[in-house]
């Protein structure tokens, strides 16, 4: 008799290399892992842009040491369905106002097309302070700055 050998399992899937389909599927199947690692609502099955990616890259640092992600700023992006519930109080539950930033600065590549878009749009809220709107404009600088290239 022949010992049987066990087959290898699929590799485990994960959010960075799992395709629209995968994504989409994950969410109807919450028990499966890719669906736990799902950080953003099922309509955003498309990443960022690679140039809004660059945007965001770059403004990174002044973005994380200025950024107060206050409600606002969360309700907007929930409504908007750029950000999860699980996401709103995972950062909800952050007490550090730098770490808070950073962990939403870093879900919004894979939060859809107009994920960048719409975290401008909640930064320029009227409403919110001054420096928010501040670092709108530094954002929407960039954006020129790379059409104009």
């Amino acid at each position: 008799a022949t010992p049987s050998v066990a087959k290898p399992s699929p590799p485990t899937p994960s959010v960075l290399s799992a395709t629209p389909q995968q994504m989409r599927s994950a969410v109807r199947r919450p028990d499966d892992r890719v669906a736990a690692m799902a950080v953003c609502p099922p309509a955003s099955t498309t990443l960022m842009s690679a140039e809004h990616q660059t945007v965001l890259r770059r403004c990174y640092l002044q973005l994380k040491s200025s950024l107060n992600v206050e409600e606002n700023v969360l309700d907007y992006l929930y409504s908007k369905n750029v950000i999860s519930k699980a996401d709103r109080k995972d950062i909800r539950k952050i007490e550090d106002r730098e770490d808070k930033a950073g962990f939403l600065l870093d879900r919004l590549p894979s939060c859809g097309s107009k994920a960048l878009q719409h975290f401008v749009s909640a930064l320029d809220d009227r409403n919110g302070p001054l420096y928010h709107r501040e670092l709108a404009d530094l954002i929407r600088h960039q954006l020129w700055r790379d059409d104009e290239s």
